[in-house]
């Protein structure tokens, strides 16, 4: 029987979850906004862009794992509750440091923190909302999950591109301290349907590494996050989007918001499409075209000189990257059992949320070099020839089956 569409929402704790999640997903946009326009602004140099992408990506290297296992191994919530306490922090300290006219550099460790925050939220978040819910409504669930995530991405660029026109730096970050603030809040109603299986008694390294075991082991799991990371890697420009707004579109913070959220406006647009769809019968072959379709878009942009042009082709390649996004999802939440979830989703974020920092890193430092439309054009190019390569390499992957309803213990 085909599940209902709405019933996760039809449940308390996953709107208390989602709300939580959508305030964290708008102050993190905003931060970000913030720092890479503050940053070049002060600086006129690509390599302090690059700078915020290592300080971003750093974290999610030298803790996710580790971040991983606390998910398995302490209640999600208590890490949660953490990881808003440090944002918070974070928030308060870079509110300080703006209001006293304070210099540049304090702004690379507090970066440094936020990651860290996001680093131990991550895994934890994303393995706690299975257990808001039953299991027959896990395909709908990520979805709203993901369409919930893709709305504050774009709400949030737009947001913060108006906070800093309106009220400054001061105001962006006052704004940044509400998110971990409100989810706090929400925190005790978040009541569980069921509890995680105990861990079993291994060795720390063993628990640590197991969920890399895991990946490794389902070639269409380690195919689909291996080819979303590399496409992400190399054909990613969010990291450079303010040398595009202030040197090539000259469309100023108002324009940098609405560049930094048309990638989301088109995955949004995508998710709830999803949402509402049966799902895909030959997902593996879907995301690899829709990955190819990523990186034409990117070469589209770097060739675009209109603002209006450019925020087409960044909502075109949101909506490819969001049919990638919700297969990797889904079949990641579908297929890994209840006791190795936190673990298997920190192996996720690695790949992932490392690709989106590291991609900063990576754009900096070739637009450094090439400059920012020679960055883009080479990323787009290394898509193409990454996805073609991909398809031959993972036929797990290429030839995958719908994905059902499948219950993990």
């Amino acid at each position: 029987m085909r599940t209902d569409s709405y019933a996760p929402l039809r449940r308390p704790a996953f709107r208390r979850f989602l709300t939580g999640a959508q305030a964290i997903t708008l102050a993190n946009q905003v931060m970000a906004i913030t720092a890479g326009y503050h940053l070049y602004d002060l600086t006129h140099s690509a390599w302090s862009l690059l700078l915020v992408g290592l300080m971003s990506y750093l974290p999610i290297f030298l803790f996710n794992l580790p971040a991983g296992w606390a998910a398995d191994h302490i209640d999600r919530r208590k890490v949660l509750a953490f990881t808003l306490c440090l944002h918070l922090v974070v928030s308060i300290s870079l509110l300080a440091l703006v209001a006293s006219g304070g210099p540049e550099w304090p702004w690379y460790p507090l970066l440094f923190l936020a990651a860290t925050s996001r680093a131990f939220y991550t895994p934890s978040a994303v393995s706690l909302y299975p257990l808001l819910i039953e299991p027959e409504e896990m395909p709908r669930a990520v979805s709203w999950n993901s369409a919930n995530y893709q709305a504050g991405a774009i709400m949030g660029p737009i947001l913060g591109g108006f906070l800093l026109y309106q009220f400054g730096v001061t105001g962006a970050i006052t704004f940044v301290a509400l998110g971990p603030i409100l989810y706090l809040s929400l925190l005790p109603g978040l009541v569980l349907l069921r509890h995680p299986p105990k861990p079993l008694v291994e060795p720390l390294k063993a628990k640590i590494l197991k969920g890399f075991g895991f990946v490794w082991n389902d070639k269409a799991i380690f195919g689909a996050l291996s080819v979303d990371f590399v496409a992400v890697l190399f054909g990613g420009v969010e990291g450079i989007l303010p040398m595009f707004q202030k040197d090539i579109l000259h469309c100023g913070p108002l324009g940098l918001g609405f560049l930094r959220a048309a990638m989301f406006v088109g995955a949004l647009m995508m998710s709830f499409f999803m949402a509402h769809r049966p799902p895909m019968q030959k997902p593996g072959k879907t995301m690899l075209a829709c990955v190819g379709g990523f990186g034409l878009c990117m070469l589209c942009f770097a060739a675009s000189r209109n603002l209006y042009l450019s925020l087409a082709a960044l909502m075109a390649a949101g909506m490819f990257d969001q049919v990638s996004v919700l297969v990797r999802q889904t079949l990641v939440q579908m297929r890994t059992p209840e006791a190795l979830r936190g673990r298997v989703q920190a192996v996720n974020f690695l790949f992932i949320g490392s690709s989106n920092e590291l991609g900063e890193v990576e754009s900096g430092f070739t637009a450094g070099i090439l400059g920012p439309v020679g960055s883009v054009v080479l990323g787009g190019v290394a898509v193409l020839v990454i996805v073609s390569i991909w398809a031959v390499t993972f036929p797990a992957l290429r030839d995958l089956p719908g994905l059902g309803v499948r219950e993990k213990t």
